[in-house]
């Protein structure tokens, strides 16, 4: 292994969180090319489907996880379920907007250019709970690593960490 790419390595236990778009797709292919054509068991690929993607993709999603052999978790949002996380599949996601119909009733207000939550809510809520209550990592110091987006799997000394 170069050492170029051993210092792009994250070091597990991570969760990478893959938008299901190209350049998350270049960005997920380069993480598992670091680590030799496979990613390790603490490495976790989370998904967050906000019910309004394009079926091309939720298609993208699941062809790069059988070409790459990487498992990805699919999360989505439900304020019934516990964590208001619910996991999914290609099949049972979300297609219709539901999700986001879901949230907007809940808040009682359509999110603005002055008040947004929709990413906060229907992706990096998810995709924390996920990291938390599924794989049990602690709460970071204020959120993801700069370089490949993880939640830190204890809690980081500095308010946004890189592994790199």
């Amino acid at each position: 292994m170069t050492a170029a790419r051993r210092e792009r390595r994250c070091a597990g236990p991570a969760v990478v969180s893959f938008s299901g778009g190209r350049t998350g797709g270049y960005m997920l292919k380069h993480i598992v090319d670091t680590f030799g054509g496979r990613l390790p068991g603490d490495v976790s690929v989370v998904f967050a489907n906000t019910g309004m993607e394009r079926p091309e993709t939720l298609d993208f999603v699941d062809i790069c996880a059988i070409a790459w052999n990487v498992p990805v978790a699919w999360v989505e949002y439900d304020w019934d379920a516990p964590r208001r996380t619910r996991i999914v599949d290609r099949a049972s996601a979300s297609r219709n907007g539901e999700l986001y119909a879901a949230l907007i009733e809940r808040k009682g207000f359509v999110p603005n250019q002055g008040i947004r939550f929709c990413t906060g809510f229907l992706k990096q809520d998810r995709i924390e709970a996920y990291a938390r209550h599924r794989l049990g990592f602690k709460r970071s110091n204020g959120g993801a690593c700069s370089a490949c987006g993880r939640w830190t799997a204890a809690c980081a000394p500095a308010p946004v960490r890189s592994c790199r």
